[in-house]
């Protein structure tokens, strides 16, 4: 099948299967891994010269389905051409390939003419539309036994102890050029040869032969091609959401943002057939899977498992997971749960929004559909559909729990696809919004998309599939309802308060990540981008204005009154940079600004929440009255101490705030809900910049306790593309601000820039990262490389000639090496030195003190 060299062709040489496997002393070749509506090859080995003139071949490809049919486009017969038939199934003689075998070729098999790989299968008998058949009429008779004897003896395959030299043979191999159309069925195919015979049988009939290969044939979309329905122009685009194994999904909130580190691990070796197993259970039909549209529309519905039976994963949204089962924090990429998967296939336990969109990156691309998770900030899950968030209040300051089923949650995750949508307008084709996470509806469980970010950016809530659902997500208002002594609801409304801002991580070139990883902290804000303008126009202008009557968002505020301007400002303070751990203040401004005295009750409530904005754990609860005089601001404090809420905190250590403030004289009412997180401390990776395929070294994970209480459970979950899978590291107990590090023994198996990703979890504290990067070498570049440095420091090295040495990963001469490494060694120097001068003024020691110091607060 010639998969090294299609596999390049079709950028699918980083699938595992696309590479040749050593099983103990035989060698099993690559599986052929193509994109649609490029051409490859495929070589046939025959004993003797092929006459193109003469010989008769047929190349069947069947889809791997129970129902293969030419008319449903699953089952395709062709005769071998000329040339190529454009956008079509076709193929033809590659006369530039007419080349001999090698000895090696002659001594592996020895093959008839009838036959491509020596295991014969007889098909059942076919019929071609010769003179001598219309004679016999449309009858079907079987073959004579004697014939059909004969014909099984000149098939038989012969193994020559002392085969003639290629030179005398001649040529024996014939290379033919296949096209697949850009709109053919994505999915795994089997290739057979049938081959007829010159001569008939005494009954009139041309006997068929079939030769299927052994190993399947994936074809996949190709972002790479004009024609098809995903494709990108932008070549770093396309390297980022295609091929790029690792990525960062944002998390936080719409102040304080942080970043996920994941790896995708689309190219694992089992990952392709449990991508189309998934979509076989859910019911996605083989016609409907060259639709990039509709593999994403039954991604949406399998990824999250609805009935604990079907399905990827089963979705928590509790803190504790005393079944012994993964908590969602813990996951560091998507390759173990589908391992798991695949291994047992029932759901895998736990997921949330942003694992079940890392795993649906992992699909999308694995398939060859470009891909990307994006994260919208203050986003609204809305049971009713009303396009509002209602929340209900009792005068004493406390939302009415059983009555607010809409909730926002501080982030939420889904996924954009980019391909055409042939269903509708040209306008329409780009990004495609889809979210795989369950949400209640008041119709039942609901999965979204994939739905056109311009659709949903110009209010069209009709354009399917589920817009309405992904508007309401970033443009519902809130509306807030009071309960009153009389027995009254009076409601306010908030505007413009969900869909704060929506990011996903920057797109870079290849030659740019490894220094990216390096150098930028999790947290780092050049490593995202603000895509809020692709889903929203600017606040308050005409288009914004145009988008909300579109959507018909004025029907569903019926009854319900603006806030109007107040003449008491109240404000909440936002806390930047808290390290869980610290100690902090929050603080609620109040401001009269009119000229008379106001008098001001205040009622201030703290508590942690999941991500979802669901209450956890009630921290605080304190009440104030202020007499404002005319221009007068007073400042509502409450103080929070780290052993109040460390053994109460979430996941994500979200706390949310209610502010509910009155003003005596005239009636006004301020209801607020706000929300913040508490920074972590990242995880710090030592690991050597280089290192040798095949060879073990060390990988140190460095990290301290930043609280002053003992965290428990401790548990670390490591894991590298290319190096090693997810393993596990624990301990029963760290004390109060104590440090420690870990040892782990890595062994790389795949050449090129690897990532390691950590992630620490605690009873405590959760979902604390770090992340680094390795280049993977082979020994010749890795002791050419080391020879420059001793150079470079001006120690005397052996002179290895004239000779020019070749780089066998990317064949550069052994000039090109030494100034591309030696470009390399100064950036990495310049890195290096940056990080030792910012080290150097932050010791672990120094962070301890700073710690300790945070939290004797006077």
């Amino acid at each position: 099948m010639n998969a090294d060299e299609n596999c390049k062709i079709h950028h699918t040489v980083d699938y595992v299967i696309a590479s040749p496997r050593v099983k103990k002393e035989s060698v099993t070749p690559g599986t052929l891994i193509v994109r649609r509506g490029t051409e490859f090859t495929v070589k046939l080995l025959f004993t003797r010269p092929y006459n193109k003139d003469n010989d008769q071949l047929h190349f069947v490809f069947e889809l791997a389905c129970d129902d293969t049919k030419v008319s449903k486009a699953s089952l395709y017969s062709l005769d071998v051409r000329e040339g190529l038939k454009f956008a079509s199934w076709s193929v033809c003689y590659d006369n530039k390939t007419d080349v001999r075998p090698t000895q090696e070729d002659v001594v592996m098999v020895m093959v008839q003419p009838q036959s491509l790989s020596g295991h014969e299968q007889e098909d059942k008998e076919k019929t071609t539309e010769e003179e001598s058949e219309k004679k016999d009429g449309n009858e079907k008779e079987e073959p004579d036994k004697k014939d059909e004897k004969e014909e099984e003896e000149k098939a038989e395959v012969t193994e020559v102890e002392n085969p003639p030299s290629p030179v005398d043979m001649g040529p024996q191999w014939q290379s033919f050029i296949v096209r697949t159309p850009p709109d053919c069925i994505v999915g795994r195919w089997t290739l057979s040869i049938d081959t007829i015979d010159k001569v008939p049988t005494k009954k009139g009939r041309r006997k068929i032969h079939r030769f299927t290969c052994q190993y399947p044939l994936y074809i996949l979309f190709n972002a790479w091609n004009r024609a098809d329905q995903v494709f990108m122009e932008n070549e770093n685009l396309r390297d980022e959401y295609v091929l790029n194994e690792y990525g960062k999904i944002v998390t936080g909130n719409y102040k304080q943002i942080t970043t996920k580190p994941w790896l995708y691990g689309q190219f694992d070796s089992f990952v392709l057939d449990c991508c189309f197993h998934l979509l076989d259970v859910a019911g996605c039909a083989h016609q409907v899977r060259k639709d990039a549209a509709e593999i994403c529309r039954a991604l949406s519905n399998i990824i999250t498992s609805s009935d604990n039976k079907s399905g990827l994963l089963l979705h928590s949204w509790a803190s504790s997971y005393s079944d012994g089962k993964m908590a969602p924090s813990s996951w560091t990429g998507s390759t173990a749960i589908l391992e798991q998967y695949w291994r047992t296939k029932h759901p895998v336990k736990y997921g949330h929004c942003y694992v079940f969109a890392g795993v649906a990156t992992t699909f999308c691309r694995a398939l060859g559909i470009p891909c990307r998770p994006v994260t919208a900030f203050c986003s609204v899950h809305d049971c009713d559909r009303l396009m509002t968030i209602d929340t209900h209040w009792c005068m004493k300051g406390n939302p009415i729990r059983r009555l607010n089923e809409d909730v926002i949650w501080s982030f939420h995750v889904w996924n954009e696809a980019w391909m055409r949508r042939p269903d509708l307008f040209e306008n329409y084709a780009g990004w495609q919004a889809f979210d795989t996470t369950p949400q209640i509806t008041s119709h039942g469980v609901g999965f979204a998309g994939p739905s056109p970010v311009k659709a949903i950016k110009t209010g069209n809530v009709n354009v399917p599939f589920n817009t309405e659902l992904l508007f309401t997500e970033i443009n519902a208002d809130i509306v807030n309802w009071f309960f009153e002594d009389e027995g009254i609801w009076k409601s306010r409304i908030v505007k413009y308060r969900t869909g704060k801002s929506l990011y996903t991580k920057k797109a870079r070139p290849a030659h740019r990540r490894f220094l990216a990883v390096r150098t930028m902290k999790l947290n780092d804000a050049r490593d995202i981008d603000d895509i809020t303008r692709n889903y929203k126009f600017e606040e308050g202008s005409e288009e914004d204005r145009s988008a909300l009557y579109r959507a018909d968002v004025a029907a569903c505020h019926a009854g319900v009154v603006d806030i109007g301007k107040p003449d008491v400002k109240f404000e909440i303070k936002h806390l930047d940079d808290i390290i869980v751990g610290s100690v902090f203040d929050i603080t609620v401004k109040v401001q009269n600004q009119n000229r008379n005295n106001r008098t001001v009750d205040l009622t201030l409530e703290l508590f942690t929440a999941y991500y979802t904005g669901v209450q956890k754990s009630r921290i605080k609860y304190e009440t104030f009255h202020f007499e404002l005089g005319a221009i007068r601001t007073e400042d509502a404090v409450v103080h929070v101490v780290a052993e109040e809420y460390l053994h109460r905190m979430a996941d994500h250590a979200c706390f949310k705030i209610n502010v509910l403030g009155t003003v005596l004289e005239t009636g006004q009412v301020f209801c607020e809900q706000d929300d913040f997180r508490l920074g972590k401390p990242e995880l710090e990776i030592d690991i050597p910049r280089k290192v040798v395929l095949g060879k073990s070294f060390d990988c140190k994970v460095h990290f301290m306790n930043p609280t002053p209480i003992s965290l428990v459970r401790c548990e670390w979950i490591l894991e590298a593309t290319g190096i090693q899978k997810s393993i596990k590291l624990t301990r029963p107990i760290l004390e109060p601000y104590e440090i420690i590090d870990l040892d782990v023994l890595l062994t790389p198996f795949k050449l090129g820039t690897q990532y390691i990703v950590v992630t620490f979890n605690s009873r405590e504290v959760m979902d604390v990262n770090g992340v680094s990067t390795i280049v993977v070498m082979l020994q010749e570049e890795y002791d050419l490389e080391k020879e420059i440095k001793l150079t470079k420091r001006g120690t005397t090295s052996k002179t290895r000639g004239s000779e020019t040495v070749m780089d066998p990963v990317l064949g550069d001469s052994r000039d090109a090496m030494v100034r591309r490494m030696t470009t390399a060694d100064k950036a990495a120097d310049e890195v290096t030195r940056k990080k030792s001068s910012h080290t150097s003024k932050h010791s672990r020691e120094g962070k301890v003190r700073e710690i300790k110091s945070a939290t004797e607060y006077n």
